[in-house]
């Protein structure tokens, strides 16, 4: 990922997303950057990658700050999410489904079972304050997912 000729690491991204004020299409071309990372770094293919983040890595990015839709495709296959937003906040939440009948002994595999309590069982839950931005919220909780699939 490429921020002013300097690479931001994904932490960062997630740093520039809690302060953003609002959507952002420098902040969709980092979480573009980033999701294809995460991708790559996760042994998916070139036509994958492509797929998943809407064409090339030099095409216009989806618009994920800006669309809980868009929000959505950075969620981790096989995940369960959620969104709500209220005159204080946005927030997000994202789990692994473990019930999945499609997904669920893949995560498994991938995961470990999952700890009481642990991130795996409880899910990412993302709380931004002020309101106004639940597509930020959920790409956070997305990043955050990837994240932590890959510590």
């Amino acid at each position: 990922m490429e921020d002013e000729g300097v690479t931001m690491s994904s932490e960062e991204l997630i740093t520039r997303l809690e302060q953003a004020r609002g959507p952002s299409r420098d902040l969709d071309e980092a979480i573009k950057m980033a999701h294809a990372a995460f991708l790559i770094s996760g042994g998916a293919k070139r036509d994958e990658v492509i797929a998943a983040v809407g064409g090339g890595l030099s095409d216009d990015p989806r618009p994920y700050t800006f669309s809980v839709d868009h929000a959505t495709t950075l969620v981790p296959s096989g995940w369960v999410w959620k969104v709500g937003t209220c005159c204080v906040s946005d927030d997000a939440w994202v789990v692994p489904d473990w019930n999945s009948p499609v997904h669920g002994a893949r995560l498994r595999r991938e995961l470990g079972e999952p700890a009481s309590g642990s991130i795996w069982d409880s899910g990412i839950d993302v709380d931004l304050r002020p309101s106004g931005r639940p597509a930020i919220a959920l790409c956070i909780a997305a990043l955050k997912a990837h994240q932590a699939m890959r510590a």
